[in-house]
């Protein structure tokens, strides 16, 4: 819940819901890019797959399984967007 700030017109709190976010795709990018900046929309790949719902992107031949690429990925596309967890997702 949050509630609206103060204005001149509005002497108390009122609460209002959060939005909920769903995520709606995922994607691995299992190669090298330089100079890429994290946006998959940014980068061109010459080809696309699709396994469980999860998109892998690459240029090259796979040198992995697509079962072996997606196994430890905790989301899916569909899935609410908790950001208590936005840490353990992004990798730097």
């Amino acid at each position: 819940m949050f509630s609206r700030s103060y204005n001149e017109y509005n002497d108390s709190l009122v609460y209002i819901n959060h939005p909920r976010f769903y995520i709606e795709n995922v994607y691995v990018i299992p190669e090298v890019i330089p100079d890429f900046r994290g946006r998959a929309s940014e980068a061109y790949m010459k080809d696309t797959l699709e396994y469980n719902g999860i998109k892998i992107l690459h240029n090259n031949k796979l040198k992995f399984r697509k079962k072996d690429l997606t196994r430890d990925i905790s989301v899916s596309p569909g899935q609410f967007y908790q950001q208590n967890f936005r840490k353990k997702r992004i990798k730097v």
